[in-house]
């Protein structure tokens, strides 16, 4: 799966801007997480036309950060760490793993 991230100027009305700028070229948003840390804005997507993304953010302004990335289910039973089944999961690949939020 892969994901792009926009790191800006935080403003109003940003992720507004981001997604009308998707849908006005067909480009559905699946997941959107957005965080704000001072005065940047983080905005990361999953979209189902990437490569159409990508172009229609680089000409709105945008500098897009390409990202691969991987969902690994894994049951959450007591007593025991998701994040670290995950890690036992991938533990010979090269990989950061995060909680999704």
């Amino acid at each position: 799966m892969k994901q792009i991230t926009i790191i800006t100027k935080d403003y109003h009305g940003l992720t507004a801007d981001l997604a009308s700028a998707l849908a006005g070229n067909e480009t559905n948003i699946e997941t959107l997480d957005a965080k704000k840390l001072d005065d940047i804005g983080v905005i990361t997507l999953v979209v189902d036309q990437y490569k159409r993304a990508l172009h229609v953010l680089k000409n709105a302004g945008w500098n897009p950060i390409k990202e691969d990335t991987m969902l690994v289910r894994v049951a959450d039973e007591p007593g025991a760490d998701p994040i670290d089944k995950a890690r036992d999961l991938v533990k010979d690949e090269l990989l950061s793993i995060a909680p999704a939020v």
